[in-house]
């Protein structure tokens, strides 16, 4: 990230700040001018009561509910707005922690983990310390399984190029990434991501009899009104709240063991919210205009989501004063069953994929300002040709001013096999190849100047740990890995391949003699890859085998210490350095 791109972040966070001081005064006021009028009410409630004047106590009531539910409404507007400023206050800190390459507290992506994947836990692409981590703006955990799928999945070509043309036109609009993430961040803060799509299948039944009950609530409504125009007698009001609490009661355990079908007040909220980001903007891209085109000419989406949104403010209503006061004369309760019953008879079935393509425009968005924030990456070319090239590739989790760049380049056959001395880099250099290549399938810039990536499927040899629970050995591990390799060369074309310090598991003759048989195996089918070995005699093969190409790590001693250029070298290593590390940890070599 540049320093322009830093001054941008903290220059927002200064403003939410700012907001954020001024908006908590006001809330203070208000919440304190709602003390004054409810107790204001009290009194008067007590003195017309005491004095008989039912007339003066029903209108001071009206005008105090009115009231009341002014100074509401507006604080609830004060504490939307301190919810705003929060989320974009730590949303500003997440993107200066990414900065410095500082994902602490951020979410690793772990739960998309697979023990055996092709290549996923090779590479750091989930994790922690990992691409997930750098690229990661998704707030819920729909859009983070999105985004994790793009990261280790293989998808079709023409998907791949959708995506990176629909990430070129998001990155020009940082300001509508951050308030469709800032949407997001509300609902994490709250804790309220507790519901998905399928939970909103369930639907609140209740007996004949209680489904009617809106009707009970419109005479009670008409009898109030009777009750101040003619003077009735104001028992009868409590009269009414008498007959409403066992039904009430009744409503209520309906609700309560269904509230897990409500979606929580902030999620509608901030889906309603996003809906109408994404849906004002005049998309150009064929990914991003065919998924509003779909928002739009949904089932009435617009409307789905707007009443659901309004269904769930009024069950996060349910907790407030002035709701059960309604409530108690009202039966509000059974117009929120009927209301949702019927939200649920005419939207619960097409809803689910309307929500999906909000939460996969989170993934989008994450992508976009993973772009925006490293202005010095390129979107590769990605082409069907069986080609590979970088020029000043990088790895992406290597701060900047750390990070050494390397041109490199395959083709259709090739196979690079790379020496080196001990931390020269070649364990580093395999893993920048391999995951740039899966930045470039999800449609995001790599870490280069400019790129030309054939589209491959991905394979890794290179964390083989042993496992005592599988009583299986680290040599073990990796020769299955390579026999899963040779199957997959074996059945697909495209494979590329990322083996590491091949064979080192075993002595220097076995070695030497698999990792031999194994080079000229991979090349028989024409395969691509890179293969690191600290066996020197293996570049020999250069000359019997067409197609493989010796590239190497270079170190030297300067005075007592190790110097490491981790710059490319074409040709076989010619230092290597273990006798001079044995000697630096202090194991006397004379």
């Amino acid at each position: 990230m540049t320093a322009r791109h830093i001054e941008y972040f903290q220059s927002l966070r200064k403003q939410a700040e700012a907001t954020l001081n001024t908006t908590n005064k006001k809330a203070s006021m208000v919440s304190t001018s709602r003390v004054i009028v409810f107790l204001t009410w009290i009194v008067l409630l007590t003195y017309f009561a005491n004095e008989r004047q039912i007339e003066v106590l029903i209108w001071s009531t009206i005008v105090f509910m009115v009231v009341f539910a002014a100074l509401l409404k507006w604080g609830s507007q004060l504490s939307n707005s301190i919810r705003h400023m929060n989320a974009r206050i730590k949303i500003c800190e997440e993107e200066n922690k990414r900065a410095y390459l500082d994902f602490s507290g951020l979410p690793s992506g772990m739960e998309f983990s697979e023990k055996h994947h092709d290549f996923a836990q090779d590479l750091d692409l989930i994790g922690e310390h990992s691409i997930f981590q750098l690229v990661n703006r998704a707030e819920s955990p729909q859009g983070k399984s999105h985004l994790a799928s793009w990261l280790i999945r293989n998808h079709p070509f023409d998907t791949t190029i959708k995506r990176q043309e629909a990430i070129k036109e998001l990155k020009k609009f940082p300001d509508f990434c951050m308030a469709y993430q800032q949407q997001g961040k509300i609902v994490t803060l709250q804790k309220a991501w507790n519901i998905s799509e399928s939970q909103l299948s369930g639907n609140i039944s209740l007996s004949k009899s209680l489904s009617h009950l809106w009707w009970l609530s419109m005479i009670w409504a008409l009898l109030i009104v009777c009750i101040a125009v003619f003077k009735l007698p104001f028992s009868i009001i409590w009269g009414i709240i008498a007959l409403n609490l066992p039904l009430l009661y009744l409503i209520n355990k309906k609700l309560i063991s269904k509230n897990d079908h409500f979606p929580s007040a902030e999620w509608a909220r901030s889906l309603h919210a996003r809906y109408l980001l994404f849906v004002d903007q005049p998309w150009e891209s064929t990914e991003l205009a065919g998924l509003q085109h779909n928002l739009k000419e949904g089932q009435h989406t617009a409307i789905a989501i707007k009443k659901l949104r309004l269904l769930s403010d009024l069950m996060d209503a349910r907790g407030n004063m002035l709701y059960q006061l309604f409530n108690a004369v009202l039966l509000t309760d059974a117009w929120i069953v009927r209301a949702f019953q019927s939200w649920h008879k005419r939207h619960s079935m097409a809803f689910a994929k309307s929500v999906d393509i909000l939460h996969k425009l989170e993934a989008y968005q994450s992508m976009a300002m993973y772009a925006f924030a490293h202005p010095g990456f390129s979107f590769p070319e990605l082409t069907n040709e069986k080609i590979l090239q970088f020029r000043k590739l990088g790895h992406p989790l290597i701060a900047e001013t750390s990070r050494v760049n390397n041109d490199f380049g395959l083709q259709e056959g090739q196979i690079a096999l790379i020496t080196g001395s001990n931390m020269a880099g070649k364990s580093t250099f395999l893993r920048t190849v391999g995951i740039n290549m899966m930045l470039a399938y999800a449609g995001a810039p790599v870490c280069a100047e400019s790129a030309k990536v054939g589209v491959y499927q991905l394979f890794t040899s290179m964390r083989n740990a042993d496992s005592l629970s599988e009583s299986v050995s680290s040599f073990f591990a990796e020769l299955a890995r390579i026999k899963a390799l040779l199957e997959k060369i074996k059945t697909r074309q495209n494979v590329f391949f990322l083996v590491d310090e091949v064979l080192k598991g075993t002595n220097s003759h076995d070695r030497h003699k698999g990792a031999e048989a194994l080079i000229k195996q991979l090349s028989s089918y024409r395969s691509m890859g890179l293969l690191s070995t600290h066996d020197l005699a293996l570049t020999s093969l250069e000359k019997q085998i067409d197609g493989l190409l010796n590239y190497s790590f270079e170190s030297r001693v300067e005075g007592q210490e190790l110097v490491f250029d981790y710059k490319l070298q074409d040709g076989p290593c010619q230092y290597f350095n273990a006798t001079v590390l044995m000697q630096k940890m202090g194991i006397d070599l004379k």
